[in-house]
């Protein structure tokens, strides 16, 4: 049987300049009941910091999915999403696909970076650079999360690799950073929390 869940409305203003991007959209999120908000914030941010009008989101229902993505007209993925980091065996079909789409990671959790250099400490170079990574500050997740509401409205720009949120009742400014991937498989981590879910 289906996980239950129900739905998230985003009202989002969208500005991007350096990628040309400027819109107003609405996107109805699902969510499952045991998925958490900053979960959902993540997957929001990510969707406008890669915006395409074809990329969609999961429904959730399949577990083999990533987040959002984007398929071409014969069904390969284009564009492969996720939030986190996903197991191994998630992604490794994806790495190793001939279509070869362009994949990304977003990190939202201080934990993020640790738990994908221990679950993918021996890829080989040549996978880990075909997947680009950005990270939002955790903080300003946790700072989104205050609200658990069904329908918001944030106006977010993205500038020189800064974020400025607005909800009509507060205003955010942070970062997105681009990582290496190849450098997070190097480091060493004392501890790894788990950010599944």
């Amino acid at each position: 049987m289906p996980a239950q869940s129900f739905f998230h409305m985003f009202d989002l203003g969208i500005s991007d300049p350096a990628r040309g991007v400027f819109l107003e959209t609405r996107v109805r999120l699902s969510r499952l009941f045991s998925e958490p908000m900053d979960r959902i914030f993540a997957k929001v941010l990510a969707f406008c910091h890669g915006y395409d009008p074809e990329i969609v989101f999961a429904t959730g229902q399949d577990v083999t999915e990533p987040a959002l993505f984007k398929k071409s007209l014969i069904g390969d993925y284009v564009d492969w999403i996720d939030i986190g980091s996903p197991s191994q065996k998630k992604l490794n079909k994806i790495i190793r696909s001939h279509t070869k789409p362009n994949i990304r990671l977003y990190f939202f959790r201080s934990g993020n970076q640790a738990e994908f250099a221990r679950e993918y400490r021996g890829l080989d170079q040549e996978y880990a650079k075909r997947i680009s990574i950005f990270e939002f500050d955790p903080n300003i997740i946790l700072a989104l999360g205050d609200e658990d509401s069904k329908h918001l409205k944030w106006s977010i720009t993205f500038l020189e690799g800064s974020l400025y949120i607005d909800d009509g009742k507060r205003s955010f400014e942070s970062s997105v950073a681009e990582l290496n991937p190849i450098q997070i498989l190097s480091k060493e981590y004392n501890s790894v929390e788990s950010s599944h879910y």
